[in-house]
């Protein structure tokens, strides 16, 4: 029989587990001096979707609040260039049948709805102008027009559009028979570059490609850029005449190493500048002509700053969202959200200058003592001597004097995913709660080839995708 390696009483429920608030969404003021972030139920089944918006202060730990009831599904929040308000997407005005953007005053916190409250259409995304005086946006057109048919079920393109925050007057910027799926402002405001596919099919950039557009804000003259043979799936950054984007290095593959590229609008060319060898890129962000990243080498996540080509942070943890902002000494305030095998994820400030970290939020007190996990990281070559492999164990945290546990063992399915130091990776978040069991040990596999190793791969899988380990 299988002895537990600590008592009964204090075991992990699954109703614990879904009604765990996850952060994400973390944006600092332009200042630094605040961060604002979204968090949702882990599994928890409503009839419709709800999440909340919290706040904190980075100069004090676990300062983080409560900002939104959370009876509502409010996301995306984006903070004002003045520090005063923040805007954020929800559908206040119907659950799961109305959206719209708000505006929220931080000293009255009473949201005001500023687009069309019978609107219906999803708004996916937006971004506030670095100048404050914009909003673009994108949402399909009302009614019941659908525009193409995918998997037997007819869909709209989502358009741009673009508020006047003087006016508070919303006009269409681009509603060509293309689907408009990411956008970019230019730094002085003037100009946003977008991103369309001919379908809304989440294969569509793999097999179509994804093309580039510029549009004037003051003309709305729209032009139309390079045609890239890939999916793209994240907002560009749009800096002095250069684009860079997310994608992969073999473009049209699904499985393939993640990279930066770099797109010069006078050349009208792009090319891979960063990651794809031994690494591979996560998520890409900006702030005020900063241009953050957030890379994976190995076990560990790092944050970079492409325009220093200097890294931030790194941690054998998986930093699943961040922002950065440089103060007038230029000093990086970093904000991240990370967890470990026995900490939930919650949202973390430090300052490029010191070795001290922050914790903000504390999303995760009720369920963190009863995840007992002890983490330890394996490291070995190949079967053929060619490659570094690694593999995590996870035990219950007192197994050092229980008799030894069974181990369950993961083999990572799939070359573009990794598992490593983090609360939620394995199966569902079936990690944390075999911890809490005190019974098993985990051991969890690394795919041989991992993302950044695809040409590799291609040579080693066969037709059934079958590789020896």
């Amino acid at each position: 029989m299988v002895r537990r390696c600590h008592s009964v009483d204090s075991l992990l429920t699954a109703e614990e587990l879904v009604d765990l608030q996850v952060p994400s969404a973390i944006q600092l003021s332009p200042n630094g001096r605040r961060i604002i972030y979204r968090t949702k139920a882990l599994g928890r089944k409503e009839r419709y979707e709800q999440a909340s918006l919290w706040i904190a202060d980075t100069d004090t730990a676990y300062s983080a609040r409560q900002l939104t009831n959370g009876n509502y599904n409010d996301r995306m929040p984006l903070w004002s260039t003045n520090d005063a308000s923040i805007a954020f997407i929800s559908d206040r005005e119907g659950h799961g049948r109305k959206c719209g953007i708000y505006i929220m005053s931080l000293n009255d916190q009473k949201p005001v709805c500023i687009t069309p409250s019978d609107y219906e259409a999803e708004i996916p995304n937006m971004l506030w102008s670095p100048d404050g005086k914009y909003i673009a946006y994108l949402s399909a057109d009302e009614g019941p027009r659908p525009d193409i048919k995918v998997n037997d079920e007819w869909k709209k393109f989502d358009r741009l559009r673009i508020m006047d925050m003087t006016t508070r007057e919303s006009s269409t910027l681009f509603d060509a028979h293309r689907h408009v799926t990411n956008l970019a402002w230019s730094q002085d405001s003037n100009d946003i570059i977008f991103l369309s596919k001919s379908s809304t099919g989440d294969d569509t950039g793999f097999v179509d490609g994804t093309r580039f557009h510029e549009v004037s804000v003051s003309d709305r003259i729209v032009k139309d850029l390079i045609h890239f043979p890939g999916n793209i799936d994240m907002d560009p950054v749009y800096i002095d005449n250069i684009i860079y984007f997310k994608a992969g290095m073999t473009p049209n593959l699904n499985c393939t190493a993640l990279v930066l590229y770099e797109y010069n609008l006078e050349k009208q060319e792009y090319k891979v500048v960063a990651f794809g060898k031994e690494d591979t890129l996560y998520r890409i962000k900006t702030r005020s002509g900063t241009t953050s990243v957030v890379f994976q080498s190995n076990l560990h996540d790092k944050i970079a700053i492409i325009e220093d080509k200097i890294i931030l942070y790194s941690v054998e943890q998986a930093i699943v969202a961040h922002d950065v902002v440089k103060n007038d000494d230029n000093i990086y305030k970093i904000a991240f959200v990370t967890s470990t095998v026995s900490v939930p994820a919650e949202v973390y400030f430090k300052l490029s200058d010191s070795d001290i970290v922050l914790q903000l939020s504390d999303h995760g007190r009720y369920i963190r003592h009863k995840v007992r996990a002890k983490y330890s990281s394996i490291q070995c070559r190949s079967y053929d001597d060619k490659f570094d492999l690694n593999a995590i164990w996870v035990s219950p945290r007192e197994a050092d004097t229980c008799p030894p546990s069974p181990t369950v063992v993961f083999v990572h399915g799939g070359p573009v995913q990794r598992v490593t130091n983090q609360f939620d990776k394995i199966e569902n978040y079936c990690l944390p709660w075999i911890m809490s069991q005190g019974l098993y040990g985990v051991l969890a596999v690394n795919y041989r080839s991992g993302t950044e190793r695809r040409r590799v791969l291609k040579v080693m899988s066969s037709d059934t995708w079958e590789i020896r380990l």
